[in-house]
């Protein structure tokens, strides 16, 4: 069936285009969109204008959301008419599980689970009203069986999900304009069950509603204009409430309405979240509200409103990007934009986007210091979620890595009713999608191979059964096991890799089932072209430890500042970590009294846009790790085309070509690290030769781009094949 989706817009620029880019990913095709701009004052015509012909336009000069309701229906021309806020994001999922439940032709609307703006709790599950307009929520089944014409009870659709049948609409005469805005939807349900017809309330189907501000409402989502509230509820009892009840019962509900939304504002006065004064012009525009209700009341006919004839436009279908190979792909990760952890963290915050492009549904599921929350960010949605420590079911220093691979396991079931993947894909370390792994086997499980935690254990002298690190790394190691064992396909991000993986956990490895491809980091220079400084700098991008190889370069710094008297050198990374002496490494250096020692400089932790400033001011970046199962800091270098000095070791040799992109140096030598850094000092042209070559590399097979569609191709083959989609009920909130 055709839809034709309606978003009534007053003065929410940003949030209509969110909710127009989020259309983009539905998964029913066969659907148009409809925008009726109130009277905005804010730049909607520019967002506008930037969908061209693909979205229909219809202005109201009126405020009037049952106004605007009504010409999105006559400029529709689906057999559907589907109404979600300029401020809500359809789940993928939503009309195409919609749809179907108008398979029945007394069935006149529909609507879904309705999530509020934390994207974590539904804004309330199944919704009924009395006919004084008294919101009911006493049931967590749907109120389909409260569709009786005259019922004292009956079921209402949520305004920012509700779908009805254009037909229906018309033979009831539409909505009833005088609902400015609050209980318009309510009535049109009201009316619709009076004639006759089924409303259905489905367990899927989500939208999330973002309540952003509006003319009614403030950013602490407190209401600070009662106005057409007020009028709209005592207008509304004297509509639907005559069949039953005498004008004082309906003036005796209204009052206690206006005393509860009085109660609300000094509350939220006493709260702080409204300025002083609020509480009494609340009183005195709800006093007057409910007079204005009481008189329209009074004069409203008693009759049904007419019904209408539609003459509906040619349909225009909205672009959308659903595709049959499209994959539903869950990325779990310790960190996310702009809260990085790590390599492997910063690659699946470019690479996202990039499926997301492709035209895949993508979920990011990370961790978070803070309140659990669900947002759209560039076309992927990301599930922020606190984890929940779970002491004493593991050791110690591991219960937070159990904590949050069970809140993982969690949070896949929570959206299960409305949205289930075909492929999770995610680090190794840490193991966290082993609890998936475990409760799901159904679900291929795709973990990234990078660093294991035995070969940490090794560097950092864990394989000890002195160590006090020594039982969390055996038990992590084990679980690492497990969690191969488990996938579906491991994804190794080097050929090194694989080898040391082998060396350190014999058999656990099926050839078979191990695709060998580099990762990559999306491209920040937006087709500009950086040439190298005139000032010499040499850049060193790593955690201040020994497995980077800071000892390493520190000595190779003492030996190139006293031969190169203009160079500069920066040490951008975590620098917390003291060297096995005990003392921190920018203290270590200040007492080595090396010559030109102050124009080394410890920077420490940096933004992203502070780091991507410093590698275009670097001549050289330099990478002396001792292993490396990649080396993302050469792939960034890369991407501004600037050469890299590193170890070779691990994924450097697969990612740095020797002699074309950079130069290689054996692990721990600080004298040839400084030969081969004080060569490309020496030699600009070299240096530039190489960055050029460096940045063609990066361009070829080492963007985000080209990392996604080999990524998508690795995850394809294993991908669950889905079921027909079946109606299912939501789990308990």
């Amino acid at each position: 069936m055709r839809v034709s989706v309606i978003i009534c817009t007053y003065n929410r620029a940003d949030g209509l285009r969110q909710t127009l880019e989020c259309l983009r990913q539905q998964r029913h095709r066969d659907f148009e969109v409809v925008v009726v701009n109130g009277p905005s004052t804010d730049h909607t015509l520019d967002v506008l204008a930037d969908y061209g012909d693909s979205v229909r336009v219809v202005d109201n000069p009126l405020a009037n959301l049952s106004v605007s309701r009504n010409l999105g229906i006559r400029a529709a021309a689906g057999e559907l008419v589907a109404f979600i806020d300029d401020d809500a994001l359809p789940e993928p999922g939503w009309l195409e599980q919609i749809v179907p439940a108008f398979s029945e032709s007394e069935v006149a609307g529909v609507g879904g689970i309705v999530i509020d703006h934390t994207g974590m709790a539904p804004q309330y599950l199944y919704s009924a009203s009395t006919r004084f307009g008294e919101p009911v929520f006493a049931r967590d089944a749907p109120y389909d069986d409260h569709c009786v014409p005259g019922a004292d009870t009956f079921p209402y659709l949520q305004g920012t999900n509700a779908v009805f049948r254009r037909s229906a609409l018309a033979r009831i005469g539409l909505f009833d304009e005088t609902f400015d805005f609050y209980l318009d939807e309510t009535d049109v349900c009201c009316r619709l069950v009076d004639a006759g017809y089924i409303l259905r309330q489905l367990a899927t189907a989500a939208v999330h509603h973002k309540y952003l501000p509006s003319a009614r409402r403030n950013a602490a989502k407190v209401t600070t204009n009662w106005t057409s509230i007020v009028r709209n509820h005592v207008y509304f009892g004297y509509r639907h409430a005559q069949l039953t009840a005498n004008e004082f019962d309906i003036i005796s509900h209204a009052k206690m309405f206006v005393d509860g939304c009085i109660n609300d504002a000094l509350h939220h006065e006493q709260l702080g979240n409204a300025p002083p004064g609020h509480a009494h012009r609340s009183i005195a525009a709800c006093s007057a509200a409910a007079a204005e209700g009481i008189r329209l009341g009074r004069l409203a006919p008693t009759d049904p409103l007419p019904a209408v004839e539609l003459d509906p436009p040619a349909f225009r279908p909205y672009p959308s990007n659903p595709s049959e190979e499209r994959l539903r792909i869950v990325l779990v990760s310790s960190g996310y934009r702009p809260h990085l952890s790590g390599g492997i963290a910063r690659f699946i915050s470019d690479v996202a986007p990039e499926l997301a492009r492709l035209g895949h549904e993508v979920r990011v599921f990370a961790q978070t210091a803070d309140t659990s929350t669900v947002d759209l960010e560039d076309g992927v949605w990301v599930h922020r979620l606190l984890p929940v420590p779970t002491p004493g079911r593991v050791p110690e220093a591991a219960a937070q890595v159990d904590g949050f691979a069970s809140v993982v396991g969690n949070e896949l079931e929570r959206i299960e009713p409305w949205w289930r993947p075909d492929v999770m894909y995610g680090s190794l370390w840490d193991v966290e999608m082993l609890g998936v792994a475990r409760t799901h086997p159904d679900l291929p499980i795709v973990p990234i191979l990078a660093t294991p935690v035995a070969e940490v254990a090794e560097h950092e002298g864990w394989t000890d059964p002195s160590h006090p690190a020594h039982i969390d790394a055996r038990t992590l190691v084990a679980l690492e096991r497990e969690m191969v064992a488990r996938s579906a396909r491991v994804h190794a991000i080097s050929e090194a890799i694989v080898e040391t993986f082998e060396r350190l956990y014999p058999g656990a490895l099926h050839p078979q089932r191990v695709t060998v491809a580099p990762i990559g980091r999306a491209d920040e220079l937006d087709g500009r072209t950086t040439e190298l400084p005139r000032d010499p700098m040499v850049l060193f991008i790593g955690r201040l430890e020994p497995r980077k190889g800071i000892d390493t370069f520190l000595d190779a710094a003492a030996m190139l500042l006293p031969e190169h008297l203009d160079l500069t050198i920066v040490v951008a990374g975590d620098d917390s970590r003291p060297d096995p002496a005990g003392v921190p490494y920018p203290a270590r250096w200040r007492t080595r009294a090396a010559p030109g020692g102050d124009r080394l400089s410890f920077v420490g932790r940096v933004a992203d846009e502070t780091l991507d400033e410093l590698i275009e001011r670097a001549t050289v970046v330099v990478m002396p790790s001792r292993y490396e199962s990649f080396g993302l800091v050469a792939v960034e270098a890369s991407m501004h085309a600037r050469p890299v000095v590193a170890s070779r070791v691990g994924g450097l040799c697969e990612v740095v070509e020797d002699g074309a992109t950079g130069l290689l140096v054996d692990v721990g030598d600080g004298a040839g690290l400084a030969a081969a850094i004080g060569t490309l000092l020496t030699d600009r042209g070299l240096a530039a030769e190489m960055g050029r070559r460096a940045r063609v590399a990066f361009e070829t097979r080492l963007d985000a781009t080209g990392a996604a569609r080999r990524l998508a191709d690795l995850l394809r083959p294993v991908a669950r094949r889905r079921a027909p989609e079946l109606s299912r009920t939501a789990r308990s909130w």
